[in-house]
């Protein structure tokens, strides 16, 4: 696979993900509480003209 990103250093992370502790949950949340730890990771379709290919 061409490395179509040179500048960036790898293996690289993009800052697209995120992490942390649920502090408070609003009216009718029941599937967290306080004290859970949560993690989310993005999934981000690949734009072909933002690939630098040349």
């Amino acid at each position: 696979m061409e490395n179509s990103f040179p500048e960036w250093e790898y293996p690289h992370i993009s800052g697209l993900d995120a992490a942390g502790i649920i502090e408070e949950t609003g009216a009718g949340v029941s599937n967290w509480k306080p004290g859970d730890k949560v993690f989310f990771t993005a999934d981000l379709p690949i734009r072909e003209d933002l690939l630098n290919t040349h």
